[in-house]
């Protein structure tokens, strides 16, 4: 017979599951990402209606300065569609972009100041789906190695690791932010165990890289606190807008024939995106292409393969046989590029702090020493993802970030007690 008092005890679980939206959003963005990251956007939406719902009357406690700089950022997107390529596209897509920004800010917003007593169980929640997740990663790369049948093999391959390890990359300093509050720490260190061995073993060399630039980060911001950030909240807005002339001046092709080195098609192809987009900025350097533009370059699809502008490319790359090395696929893979290219200079300008005020943000808060250590972390995370991955604009990686920022905001509250000194 079942255990009558056991079932009891599990009676209220799942109401107050529904109480807290947050906690449920925390559970399932992990498994969301890792078995469909296009769904991303859909739980945003979910969980925004829920924490609205659960949390009226509403108090909306959103930074101003943070706050102005989307708004200026969205008045420029908005206004570049005057000179865009494609007005009415950039139009459209304007439409996309306005309220997916305005309603992760609103949830942000919404969830600092919720006055909730389940951020435990939401730190539970976030600890059970980011290890879950974990494993499934983990599994389908075991799995695919053992060669399965064709039909097992089409299964495992619609799992879409490549974006959940690069999600899971900063979400595993959002989990080190609720270590101190955890009541069960070993199920958070083991779900950070299961997220480590994904990200290396499921990511890419960006996602590897992401996870390793914030691990400094935070094991610097942990030993030297709100100095730390102070200093990062002057570096990144720096390295955002000096990307472009660093580029130029490194000659990376060169260094790495120097050196006698090959590198794979991935980092080539970089190299040649990075290029032609460098110099199509150079045609429109102050107000750029206009909003989107960067699908709409009309030569972006030409081959790079015999063209003499990439040839130092092609020398020290290894291109598998028949890849169809395109100018420049969809976008830059760059933020500073992508935002330049597209926003011009002024862009730029509006962009890069955007930073700054995040980080200016964590300081705002009365974090421990682990939280602030944490919520850096992930920035800085989030910037190395931004200037080697995904484009600028993509619907489900903003939306990734403004639920990460969330979770963050809602699991690590309760850690503070004051503002850290020093």
């Amino acid at each position: 017979m079942p255990d009558v008092r056991k079932m009891r005890s599990l009676r209220p679980m799942l109401p107050r599951s529904f109480r807290n939206p947050a906690g449920c959003a925390a559970f399932l963005f992990p498994l969301v990402a890792v078995i469909d990251n296009k769904l991303i956007p859909v739980l945003m939406i979910a969980m925004l209606i829920g924490v609205a719902y659960v949390s009226r009357p509403w108090k909306l406690r959103l930074w101003l300065p943070l706050a102005a700089g989307f708004g200026a950022l969205l008045a420029w997107c908005l206004l570049s569609a005057l000179w865009s390529i494609d007005p009415a596209d950039s139009l459209w897509r304007f439409g996309r972009l306005f309220p997916t920004i305005i309603g992760g800010l609103v949830l942000c917003a919404l969830v600092e100041p919720f006055d909730a007593a389940d951020r435990t169980d939401a730190g539970r929640y976030l600890a059970i789906g980011s290890l879950v997740a974990g494993l499934i990663g983990i599994g389908r790369q075991l799995l695919l190695k053992l060669e399965p049948t064709d039909a097992v093999a089409d299964i495992l391959r619609e799992l879409r690791v490549y974006p959940y390890a690069s999600i899971a990359a900063v979400l595993l300093f959002v989990l080190l932010a609720t270590l101190e509050t955890r009541p069960f720490p070993r199920l958070t260190l083991a779900a950070l165990a299961a997220g480590i061995v994904a990200v290396l073993f499921c990511g890419s060399e960006t996602t590897v890289i992401a996870f390793a630039a914030g691990s400094v980060v935070f094991v610097a911001t942990r030993c030297l606190g709100r100095k730390a950030v102070q200093a990062l909240a002057v570096i990144l807005p720096l390295l955002f807008v000096a990307v472009p002339s660093s580029l130029g001046a490194l000659d990376l092709p060169s260094h790495i024939k120097a050196h006698g080195w090959i590198v794979g098609g991935s980092v080539g192809h970089r190299l040649i995106i990075w290029r032609y987009a460098s110099d199509k900025i150079h045609a429109k350097p102050l107000l750029g292409w206009g909003l989107f533009s960067a699908r709409r370059l009309p030569d972006r699809e030409n081959r790079a393969d015999n063209d003499p502008h990439y040839a130092d490319i092609f020398a020290v790359t290894w291109f598998s046989p028949g890849a169809k090395i395109e100018l420049m696929p969809l976008h830059p893979h760059n933020a500073t590029l992508h935002i330049w290219l597209e926003l011009g200079f002024l862009g730029v300008l509006l962009y890069a702090p955007l930073y700054a005020l995040c980080l200016f943000g964590l300081l705002r808060m009365s974090l421990s020493p682990v939280a602030l250590a944490a919520g850096a972390a992930a920035v800085v995370a989030v910037f190395v993802i931004g200037q080697l991955s995904y484009s600028v604009w993509q619907s489900w990686w903003l939306c990734a970030q403004f639920l990460l920022a969330g979770i963050y905001l809602y699991v690590s509250r309760r850690v503070g007690r004051s503002p850290q000194s020093g």
